[in-house]
């Protein structure tokens, strides 16, 4: 039925610090991201850093269903 909205936390997992859409903090945030058709952004996330990052997610459809991470295995981005 078509993603209706999401919601993002992106932690930095050596600082133990969250990005809340504009600096890293150590409060936790959920982040809303862009959703454009099938794809979507998180605009301003600084991966910067060298570093391991875990990306939670929750979605939800039109008909208000919710996907999140305890479904889907929590991904982790390295950067080097």
């Amino acid at each position: 039925s078509g993603v209706d909205r999401m919601r993002i936390n992106v932690r930095n997992l050596q600082t133990g610090e969250y990005w809340n859409g504009a600096a890293w903090t150590a409060t936790w945030r959920w982040i809303d991201p862009t959703i454009t058709g099938n794809s979507w952004t998180l605009p301003n996330v600084d991966l910067t850093d060298a570093g391991t990052y875990q990306v939670l997610l929750w979605a939800w459809d039109n008909d208000n269903n919710r996907a999140n991470w305890p479904d889907n295995p929590q991904p982790v981005v390295t950067v080097n």
